[in-house]
């Protein structure tokens, strides 16, 4: 149904695969390695600086050079690798009855999914749609793309990083690149100071939704502090409290620290008109600490644009934002869930370090990145703070990887 012939997109290439009618296929590589772009390629929705060349024949049709009108008129469906773009934002999602903004990172995934899968295609793509979400919701959306193949006789083509999610999954496993799995280090215990960050019965109400349900919360000087619950838990509302972009319903919230924030979505929080060194440089450093500081995550091209970057790069690219201005407290939203292996642990390394003298709140649904960057943890649930204290003694009372949804 579809072959992929000696295709090649900019620097990366080629790639030779076929999909038959009804199967499930993985595209597996590294962060940067060009899984993103095919899939692009595919849809006809490459920018327009960069070029595809060979072939890709769907259903005896060649895809390439095809007019948007004309490409529009297949079925095919996709879905994106970072809902908070892909979604109107003036507009209310069908289910939820809010806005984009309103929602969790997994809920707006899933609102995605329902959208691709509504169309009935003949093929999906998914370009890593449960990378950012907590192992039970990332079971679920798993489970509904299985469903949806097999019920209606659609094939898949399933990208991702995660090796083991890919052979669950699919029928079949094409890889780019080498993937690799390095290990972490556990962090020093740090050295507590003066509370820095205090949440007194903090509520958060959305049109009668509660977001976070009576929270007390303090972070001290110095403390590492992760954050894990499922998707819709309130970890994103907690963090959005802390900076400031919205005001809780009831109680207080006190930072008395200078501080800058990771998002979950990198791709909407770079501005794309702008090279990387001067998005860096915002974050409070001079080009040659932007230059430094992007050399350190593994950033090259400092005057390229976001668009020229895969995912995870440009999470990198956030990161290395948040850390020139060198700021007292770093919040993370989800910052490595879109990351491969091999990036993930650069990152994580890279936070290790600027975080010894700084305050940091993880946020985060994987929990063996918590237990190696974090010494302390707060678990949510349906907006409730249900257990907190030191990592390793309340990640025991739960046991296994879904505890990130006691």
């Amino acid at each position: 149904m579809l072959t992929v012939t000696d295709l090649r997109v900019g620097s990366v290439g080629p790639f030779t695969f076929e999909i038959a009618p009804g199967e499930r296929v993985g595209l597996v590589g590294d962060s940067g390695s060009g899984k993103s772009l095919t899939a692009l390629a595919i849809m006809g929705l490459l920018p327009d600086h960069l070029e595809a060349t060979g072939s890709i024949c769907f259903e005896g049709q060649e895809l390439l050079g095809m007019r948007d009108r004309d490409l529009r008129q297949l079925p095919l469906a996709m879905v994106f690798q970072e809902p908070m773009t892909a979604l109107d934002p003036l507009q209310k999602v069908p289910g939820f009855n809010r806005f984009p903004h309103q929602l969790s990172g997994g809920q707006r995934q899933r609102a995605l999914i329902e959208m691709a899968m509504a169309r009935k295609p003949k093929l999906l793509i998914c370009d890593e749609p449960t990378t950012a979400l907590d192992p039970r919701t990332q079971e679920e959306i798993l489970s509904d793309i299985a469903s949806v193949t097999d019920n209606q006789d659609t094939a898949l083509l399933f990208i991702s990083h995660d090796q083991k999610v890919v052979e669950r999954l699919c029928d079949r496993v094409v890889h780019i690149g080498e993937m690799t799995t390095p290990d972490l280090s556990l962090p020093p215990t740090p050295t507590l100071g003066e509370p820095v960050i205090t949440l007194d019965h903090v509520t958060k109400t959305y049109r009668g939704v509660t977001a976070l349900d009576d929270v007390s919360l303090t972070v001290r000087e110095g403390e590492r502090l992760g954050i894990i619950g499922g998707s819709g838990s309130g970890k994103s509302t907690l963090l959005k409290l802390l900076t400031g972009l919205i005001k809780p319903t009831s109680g207080t919230v006190t930072v008395s620290r200078r501080f800058h924030m990771v998002f979950q979505d990198p791709k909407s929080s770079l501005n794309p008109r702008m090279p990387v060194w001067k998005i860096v440089a915002e974050g409070g450093g001079t080009r040659e600490e932007a230059e430094r500081v992007l050399r350190e995550v593994g950033i090259d091209g400092v005057e390229r644009y976001p668009r020229d970057f895969s995912g995870g790069q440009r999470q990198r690219i956030s990161l290395a934002r948040a850390v020139v201005g060198k700021p007292e407290i770093l919040l993370a939203d989800e910052a490595v869930s879109a990351l491969d292996a091999t990036s993930r642990a650069q990152v994580l390394e890279l936070i290790q370090r600027v975080t010894r003298d700084m305050t940091l709140v993880f946020v985060s649904h994987d929990m063996d990145v918590v237990k190696h960057l974090c010494p302390t943890v707060a678990v949510l649930q349906d907006g409730k703070l249900v257990d907190s204290g030191e990592t390793s003694k309340v990640l025991s009372r739960y046991g296994t990887p879904s505890a990130a949804t006691p």
